[in-house]
């Protein structure tokens, strides 16, 4: 099983006088592009995350869950059958400010052999 972790930067970090000042609300995770094999499962975990956290995936351009294109906290591992490059959208909401985070760059999810 493939688990693919969802992280968030809650608080700004940096020297404000560094163009690389990480803001709040920026994804540390998931990774821009995920390779796995048709057959594999898949799941979504909040990483170091606090109660309450919940989330989205959505995926963009069809799914490579033939019977999803939304997973969310509750959702179950499922098994990637659909052969394809796959963009998906990443939706936090802090469980605690209830503030939603959203991936900026679209990450891919990318099956096949």
């Amino acid at each position: 099983m493939i688990t693919i972790s969802i992280e968030v930067l809650r608080r700004d970090q940096g020297d404000a006088d560094d163009c690389a000042v990480l803001k709040e609300g920026t994804f540390k995770q998931p990774f821009p592009l995920a390779r796995i094999a048709p057959g594999t499962s898949v799941q979504w975990k909040v990483k170091r995350g606090r109660q309450g956290d919940t989330f989205k995936v959505i995926f963009l351009n069809g799914s490579p869950f033939p019977d999803s294109t939304e997973i969310t906290e509750r959702s179950k591992p499922m098994i990637a059958s659909v052969v394809g490059t796959f963009k998906y959208q990443v939706y936090l909401t802090d469980g605690k400010t209830h503030k939603t985070y959203a991936v900026d760059h679209c990450p891919i999810l990318d099956t096949d052999d």
